[in-house]
């Protein structure tokens, strides 16, 4: 018992150990000649701290309801199973990093791996748009591994939208990997994590991962956090092997730019297998390039250029957006492409892509047991791209519908307006949905279950290897299915 005491004791103190140091930052009380170590001998200032090379297992804790000012460089390496933990102690408000627009970046973590940070409040807004990120992980030319951002609140960050080099160099969140030159070895960047972070009111990019490495960075996650309000894309992902996005909102993707082109709400490129799913995109913006409007992409998802292997697309719920549901490179380098069981809801609704629900062109694309709906004018328009298949789906619009002639359908359910499609065993009926709408948040999805005199009931055609379960989590059965995105 004395010896667990005094272990206890030791670790209080910041004492190094098996599990590290213990050092703590304090605005109002602290002092940069201090130890570091206790509440009581905190440091004040982002510089003391950006001197500081910590090691595998240490703490860095700030204190909440407290402002810092100017930029933090984390310096120092964990290592795998004893991360650098970098979090907040007392009571009160985030502690709050703020860049006011004087510097680059507000949170640094440069070839540093192994770090962990959480809970903190970061802005970087300055008087004009200047290249500015509120969090950046930056490698050249090393490998970085183990990078865990969680529960940030990133906001007001006044950096650059319009299409050119700079859009890409600043976002609220932004992880870079080059080689430079591009001679040199490939590295990646692994084991990369960004969970629950709410990204809003940012003049960028909300999420970016960027990488011009011949290598794809592993393990890569983006998950659970909401991006809101941005000047460009929501979330970008490039250059990874079968990275996930999971779990994510992206609101008002473009709404704070006037000069932009080519944005989407949540996408990948050159990537290998990439799983997009239970994300919600809603309101991504028409994009507008020096005054006049530009009538290009503005989709909720995008399979972009150099995208390899047997990326999928599943269990998102997409509406309002400015383009369609979803853009297909034809640039795209995939083996297939997998789009089941998601419901878009009135996207499309400008004339982004020809108003295009599924602007596909890249063939390999198997969309099945989806709900695509429009209850306004714009109706439902699939490019008449060859090698493309649809199956056990729902097409419901009020006005006019363009369905191609070059795609292949089976087994779907057109309502509404009667297709001129080839489909010898589609259903022309109301699919008799509980009571469709679109709002905010996957529980207006509910209105898109089906009733039980529903005539997509059975209707469906048996898809091998089909995911298992449904939009809403049901398990779907080995045979004949219910057409749309909701089994029995």
């Amino acid at each position: 018992m004395t010896r667990l005491l005094l272990l206890c004791a030791l670790c209080g103190m910041g004492i190094s150990g098996a599990w590290g140091a213990v050092y703590y930052v304090d605005a109002l009380a602290g002092h940069d000649n201090a130890a570091g170590t206790t509440p009581a001998t905190a440091w004040q200032t982002l510089p003391r701290v950006s001197v500081m090379t910590f090691a595998p297992g240490d703490q860095l804790l700030f204190k909440r309801g407290q402002v810092w000012s100017g930029t933090l460089a984390l310096r120092g390496s964990g290592k795998a199973g004893q991360p650098i933990t970098l979090d907040t102690y007392g009571a009160g408000p985030l502690p709050r990093l703020d860049g006011n627009g004087f510097v680059e970046n507000t949170l640094v973590l440069d070839e540093v791996s192994y770090w962990t940070v959480n809970n903190l409040e970061i802005t970087n807004d300055g008087a004009t748009p200047a290249v500015r990120s509120g969090v950046l992980v930056h490698v050249v030319n090393n490998v970085c591994a183990g990078i865990t951002l969680h529960g940030l609140f990133v906001h007001h960050v006044n950096g650059i939208a319009a299409w050119g080099v700079d859009k890409w160099n600043n976002a609220g969140i932004r992880v870079s990997l080059w080689q430079d030159p591009p001679t040199k070895p490939p590295t990646a960047v692994n084991d990369v994590l960004v969970d629950g972070c709410t990204v809003q009111d940012v003049h960028c990019i909300g999420i970016l991962m960027l990488s011009n490495s011949t290598v794809k960075n592993r393990n890569v996650v983006v998950r659970d956090n909401l991006v809101n309000r941005t000047g460009a894309d929501g979330i970008i992902v490039q250059q990874a092997a079968s990275p996930r996005l999971i779990g994510n909102r992206c609101y008002y993707a473009g709404k704070l730019a006037n000069d932009f082109q080519y944005i989407a709400g949540i996408w990948t490129m050159a990537c290998d297998s990439a799983v997009i799913a239970r994300n919600e995109v809603a309101y991504t913006q028409v994009q507008v390039t020096k005054g006049q409007t530009f009538y290009g992409d503005s989709t909720a998802f995008d399979i972009d250029g150099g995208e390899t292997g047997s990326p999928c697309v599943q269990y998102n719920y997409s509406h309002h957006n400015g383009g369609g549901f979803l853009l297909v490179m034809t640039i795209a380098q995939f083996k297939d492409l997998t789009v089941r069981d998601n419901i878009s809801v009135n996207d499309g609704h400008t004339n982004c892509g020809g108003g295009t629900t599924l602007d596909v062109h890249h063939g390999n694309v198997f969309v099945y047991n989806n709900v695509f709906y429009n209850n306004t004018a714009d109706g439902l328009v699939v490019n008449d791209q060859a090698d493309t298949v649809y199956r056990n789906n729902i097409f419901s619009a009020t006005a006019p519908c363009k369905y191609g002639t070059l795609p292949q359908f089976s087994h779907n359910c057109f309502f509404g307006h009667i297709p001129t499609v080839t489909d010898a065993d589609k259903l022309l009926a109301d699919p008799r949905f509980v009571h469709p709408g679109a709002a905010l948040g996957l529980a207006a999805c509910d209105g898109f279950r089906l009733d039980k005199a529903s005539p997509c009931r059975n209707r469906g055609m048996a898809i091998p290897d089909n995911g298992g379960r449904d939009f809403f989590g049901t398990a779907l059965p080995t045979g004949a299915c219910d057409i749309g995105a909701c089994q029995r």
